[in-house]
């Protein structure tokens, strides 16, 4: 596995993109200063390998990326656990479910996913 500096790592999982913003080359995942992965595909590909990387790993979310991946795990994975959904990812699920109606499946999970948070408060 290739050696990465510290000005290109943290110790922590994060996407580590090669080339420019309008033409991304390469994507890797890496942590520990170390090259874990290529990602086979694009940003979302990489995103999600992240997520994984944190979830499988149980690796505390960074405060950065909680509410994202907090939002990745309960309503797109349907992963369920004791944490509950914060009022800002439960806000973003209302506005992803307003505009997203075209998309029935993303918008179904969506509100799926808001309806299990509203019962929890309950």
């Amino acid at each position: 596995m290739e050696r990465l500096s510290k000005k290109e790592s943290s110790p922590f999982p994060v996407i580590l993109a090669c080339g420019s913003l309008d033409a991304i080359s390469r994507l890797y995942v890496v942590a520990d200063y170390q090259v874990l992965f290529q990602i086979n595909g694009g940003i979302v590909e990489a995103v999600v390998s992240l997520f994984a990387c944190y979830y499988v790993f149980m690796i505390e979310y960074p405060k950065s990326l909680k509410n994202l991946f907090i939002y990745l795990q309960k309503c797109l994975f349907n992963i369920s656990d004791t944490i509950k959904l914060p009022t800002s990812v439960i806000t973003f699920v209302n506005k992803i479910g307003h505009f997203s109606r075209k998309i029935k499946p993303a918008a179904e999970n969506a509100s799926s996913c808001l309806h299990d948070a509203e019962s929890d408060a309950s």
